[in-house]
């Protein structure tokens, strides 16, 4: 049995009550363990229940169901200190996802808990592979010495989803697409994407901005392409089912990542799966040497507006580099679908037995 610790809860509007969300979900499938600890709003009730009441929960759980662990795994750093907590008493193997840059996001207080929560979990024995989505990432987690820190692409698609969706055909217009949490700076940048998207429109008549997604930060695109006079050309559809939002992929020209720092992540691969060319934004753009290769598999840029716009309406203007990246991207990311990210996730806890 596999226990994996992972994001749970509701974060919901300001007004939730953060009670709603003071329980720890447990779902046992007969091979996983899933427990999701809750996203609260006040951070020491966070600390204080996912540190010491959800280890002891899941103690308690594993004896009474009498489960044999074979591995611990935790979707961030913060979640493997609870793993760390659980492994001084089940004794397996413990791999941790570092996940989202906290130490390019964080600032403060935030960013001194985050780094003592590092130090527990990465600066001192007991984890046996750390893996990262972002090999900017990886590069930071080894200054800590772990065993193993291994760059894993987050998945995100099965091997026959690698065509475009059946039936789906391309509009008569160029379509620039943004799928995902529609969420405000620093750490997204949909702002970039609202200062560029004037010059993108005018530029090139015919196209349209779509985004895919919800979040709080969406009533202020919507504000703001009314204001610009764009309303009719930057078009917003809210949350859409999975297979909705792949058919508004398959549709686009053009697929953007729009972070403060990585330019990797979650959508990057859904969109080279489908074969899109991507113009992926975020601090760390000149600092990749594996995986995204500018101008070859996708277009690398800062979180500039000028910059943003001018890399879309290149793509748009020209078809045979955008059908370039779209070709490489697509071959890029063959070995990193969701059955590899399980062999490999397997590979790790196997070594970790040795």
């Amino acid at each position: 049995m596999v226990i994996v610790v992972a994001a749970g809860g509701a974060v919901g509007p300001r007004g939730r009550p953060t009670l709603s969300n003071l329980r720890v979900p447990l779902r046992n499938d007969g091979r996983i363990v899933l427990v999701s600890p809750p996203i609260l709003r006040i951070p020491m009730l966070w600390l204080i229940q996912s540190m010491i009441i959800t280890p002891l929960m899941v103690l308690l759980y594993c004896r009474s169901h009498k489960i044999d662990v074979e591995a611990i795994v935790a979707a961030s750093v913060p979640y493997g200190a609870i793993g760390k907590i659980l492994n001084k008493f089940l004794n397996t193997v413990l791999i941790v996802d570092y996940g989202d840059p906290d130490f390019a996001r964080e600032r403060s207080v935030a960013l001194r808990v985050l780094v003592l929560l590092e130090r527990y979990v990465l600066g001192s024995p007991g984890v046996d592979a750390v893996t990262c989505i972002d090999p900017n990432i990886r590069e930071y987690v080894q200054r800590y010495h772990v065993r193993n820190a291994v760059f894993l692409p987050p998945g995100g698609f099965w091997k026959d989803s690698f065509v475009r969706p059946a039936g789906v055909e391309r509009p008569p217009t160029k379509t620039v697409i943004y799928a995902g949490h529609v969420a405000p700076p620093p750490a997204y940048r949909l702002d970039v994407l609202m200062s560029a998207a004037p010059k993108i429109l005018a530029k090139i008549p015919e196209a349209r901005i779509v985004i895919v997604g919800d979040g709080e930060y969406l009533p202020v695109v919507k504000e703001g392409a009314k204001e610009l006079g764009l309303a009719d050309r930057v078009i917003t559809t809210g949350a859409v089912p999975y297979e909705e939002a792949k058919a508004q992929i398959g549709q686009a020209q053009v697929a953007l990542q729009l972070l403060n720092d990585m330019c990797l992540g979650t959508k990057v691969i859904d969109y080279f799966a489908m074969g899109k060319a991507v113009v992926a934004s975020g601090s760390f753009y000149d600092s990749y040497d594996e995986f995204l290769v500018n101008g070859e598999n996708c277009l690398l840029v800062p979180p500039d507006a000028e910059e943003l716009a001018d890399a879309v309406c290149r793509l748009l203007a020209d078809d045979g580099l955008r059908e370039k990246l779209g070709r490489n991207a697509l071959e890029a990311v063959r070995d990193y679908d969701w059955d590899s990210q399980a062999e490999v996730l397997l590979g790790l806890i196997a070594q970790g037995h040795h």
